[in-house]
């Protein structure tokens, strides 16, 4: 139910639940079962966050490039106004030899990597 709920609006979840389950369920139920998986799982992403941070080894080495990739995306809540969430992504580029080319290329990607 947690699932369906979090790709569907409530009432739709429901529905489905019901034709699926043969099940009713309230999208008062659906929405405080959902709510409260979401915050367990947010509390286990954190402490996972939090136990990576304290065990982090030190940064001896500088990475020479960094890729950065940023996003966002507009979604639309239960309370029916839109709201952005931003996404951003830090890696470092790790240059190795295609064996199809002979210039050198980005891990996963075909693109030569200009120096």
């Amino acid at each position: 139910m947690t699932r369906l709920s979090s790709k569907l609006p409530f009432k739709q979840a429901a529905d489905e639940v019901y034709r699926s389950q043969r099940t009713a369920v309230t999208e008062a139920t659906l929405r405080g079962v959902t709510h409260r998986h979401g915050k367990m799982a947010e509390t286990i992403a954190c402490k996972e966050a939090e136990q990576i941070e304290r065990e982090k080894p030190d940064a001896k080495v500088f990475p020479e490039r960094l890729l950065v990739s940023a996003d966002g995306a507009f979604i639309h809540l239960t309370t029916g106004e839109w709201r952005e969430i931003k996404t951003m992504v830090v890696g470092e580029i790790e240059p190795v030899w295609g064996e199809w080319q002979r210039n050198q290329t980005c891990v996963g990607r075909n693109e030569p990597v200009w120096a």
